[in-house]
């Protein structure tokens, strides 16, 4: 199998079945969760550079509190967190 075809279905096969039923939801290689004003963001970010043979990945956890942010002066959470390092497309949480 292809590392990047593998890379896929162990997020499809692998990682989302057991975030599903936490209330993750699923956008590329990103899971979203929003609960009382608190996301959480679980991204599976690929190596720019895999071999034939063998595929990097790196897991990044984002966490935010909309209690926090007001309290630090900086509310941005209108929309969700907003991923460093993605795509346009995944930038921002509209899935919730």
């Amino acid at each position: 199998m292809v590392p990047n075809d593998c890379f896929k279905r162990v997020l499809a096969t692998g990682v989302h079945p057991i975030l599903k039923p936490l209330g993750f939801a699923k956008r590329g290689q990103n899971f979203f969760l929003n609960a009382h004003g608190n996301w959480g963001v679980v991204n599976f970010q690929r190596s720019t550079s895999p071999t034939k043979d063998r595929i990097r990945f790196t897991v990044n956890l984002d966490i935010a509190s909309s209690r926090l942010l007001r309290f630090a002066g900086d509310w941005a959470g209108r929309r969700g967190p907003r991923l460093r390092r993605s795509p346009p497309s995944a930038s921002a949480c509209s899935c919730c």
